[in-house]
């Protein structure tokens, strides 16, 4: 206890004194800059509708906290480049596209990234290509950034300096009593003056007038509740910024946790790749082979086709799980256990392999039966994720130097790019639509239900989902939009599209 007592009390006095050789004028900057970021915070995120705003703040955001370390950042590293692309689609799918579900991940993968992207330019000594980066971010926008928002308090004291504001104890009382006497006499005066002329009565009136419009249209409740979040979000923004002027040094530790018997690890990797061969054995010939194969009563080749591929996925997901804690805490007793451990996690990933490809020919099968929609082209991208992770897996497993982490990091990154970069319920309008050409069924409502993204489809294809419903579809979405999308910094490219549809 008394250790972790002395480390913290050292870590304070080393903030105290890089606090103390920080000029006065730039804790003044950085103070103004939080309280500017706060005001647009609230000014931008006041419950409208989210646009061209999030890539706004983000700039500005970024920018405060690059300004305020710019002597200790590295801007030339190209992971924290590709970072800052990550960032950048992310903020573009905001002015662009409506997808909710991509919309609400995005809305905390920007913040999430942004700390990524400065701790990647601001501390060198961080293995950013580790787990714990999970760590560093998350330290980073909670525990570091509430610990220094009582220093604003402090460093605004220091910036006014009260002493030299300081004027003689009389004078001030003097005033004082000279405000407190003059308000009765002014009324007094003003009412006599307004009976001796009639035009200083008339302007006195449009005063009183003014001051009760002024109040019946300002909302003082309104204005207290933005001032309180104004004050939050610059007291939050101060701490995130201010925490960037310290060092952090990544406390690096290893620990050899390869304490498991590789026999008894063995013993079970046979028994589950026994049971995958024999389910792989039984799918293919009922799965691939389709009508060539007779079904046990009561079976019927779709419903079989179609069933199951959520419960695929998930073995898929437990496999993923063996295999990388096995790889980790395995304790590996000679070269030939080592070679036959590898050669089972091989056989694992290829029956994971198997799982996947499955799961993603019954989900297709399904899609031709009952039609496309998010969620299943979701499970398309999430199933050709995996299938790569799998192949970093199975490269990992005879090449023990291979960075899993890093490569599989970099991979998620991109593919969630391109979803953001492309246009997925048009995607799923047009699908359904060539099924409703080769089987005349079609689900109207679902893809009424979709976002402004998919108003160009519908208006090509709108005499096979009905003109009369879509053009009333557009009045109404038209006159949701004038009355709700009225900020410019709420600009989104399809919204301002569905505004100016001739119907």
């Amino acid at each position: 206890m008394k250790n972790d007592k002395s480390v913290i009390d050292t870590k304070i006095n080393i903030e105290k004194e890089i606090d103390s050789n920080i000029s006065l004028s730039h804790k003044l900057k950085i103070v103004i800059l939080s309280i500017l970021l706060g005001i647009l915070c609230r000014y931008f995120y006041n419950g409208n509708g989210i646009g061209v705003s999030e890539m706004i703040f983000a700039t500005l955001f970024i920018l405060s906290c690059v300004y305020s370390v710019k002597d200790k950042v590295n801007l030339k590293n190209k992971f924290s480049n590709f970072i800052l692309l990550f960032i950048f689609v992310m903020c573009l799918n905001f002015s662009i596209y409506n997808n909710s579900l991509i919309k609400f991940f995005n809305f905390f993968l920007v913040p999430i990234s942004i700390s990524a992207y400065i701790i990647t330019i601001r501390y060198q000594n961080i293995d950013y290509m580790k787990l714990r980066i999970i760590t560093h971010i998350r330290k980073r926008l909670l525990n570091f950034s509430f610990s220094n928002i009582e220093k604003i308090f402090s460093f605004s004291k220091q910036v006014v300096n009260f002493d030299k504001l300081k004027t003689k104890d009389d004078n001030i009382k003097n005033i004082l009593l000279g405000v407190i006497i003059s308000i009765p006499l002014l009324a007094i005066i003003v009412a006599l003056l307004a009976s001796a002329d009639m035009m200083f009565d008339h302007y006195i009136r449009n005063i009183k007038d003014l001051y009760e419009f002024i109040l019946r249209k300002i909302n003082f409740g309104d204005i207290i509740w933005d001032v309180i979040l104004i004050t939050i979000f610059s007291m939050y923004f101060f701490g995130y910024i201010w925490s960037l002027k310290y060092e952090y040094k990544d406390s690096k530790i290893d620990k050899d946790y390869k304490v498991i018997n590789p026999i008894m690890v063995l013993t079970i990797l046979f028994v589950l790749c026994c049971t995958y061969l024999l389910f792989s054995i039984i799918q293919t010939s009922y799965l691939y082979g389709g009508n060539k194969h007779v079904l046990p009563s009561g079976f019927s080749y779709s419903k079989y086709a179609r069933k199951g591929f959520f419960e695929l996925l998930t073995v898929a997901l437990i496999n993923f799980s063996i295999l990388g804690f096995s790889m980790k805490s395995v304790k590996i007793t000679s070269d030939k256990i080592n070679k036959t451990l590898n050669i089972f996690y091989t056989i694992l990933l290829v029956f994971t392999g198997n799982m996947l490809f499955s799961s993603n020919y019954k989900l297709t099968i399904y899609e031709k039966v009952l039609g496309f929609t998010r969620l299943r082209i979701y499970v398309h991208i999430f199933l050709f994720t995996l299938s790569i992770i799998l192949i970093y897996g199975l490269i990992k497993i005879w090449q023990k130097k291979f960075d899993v982490f890093k490569f599989s990091i970099v991979s998620i990154m991109v593919i969630y790019m391109v979803v953001n970069c492309v246009n997925l319920d048009k995607i799923i309008v047009n699908k359904n639509i060539k099924r409703y050409n080769e089987t005349g069924k079609l689900d109207k409502g679902y893809i009424l239900d979709l976002s402004y993204d998919a108003i160009d489809a519908i208006k090509e294809n709108e005499s096979k989902l009905d003109s009369k419903r879509i053009k009333q579809y557009i009045q109404d979405e038209k006159r949701y939009l004038k009355e709700s999308y009225d900020n410019w910094y709420e600009y989104n490219y399809y919204k301002s599209k569905v505004l100016n549809t001739d119907i």
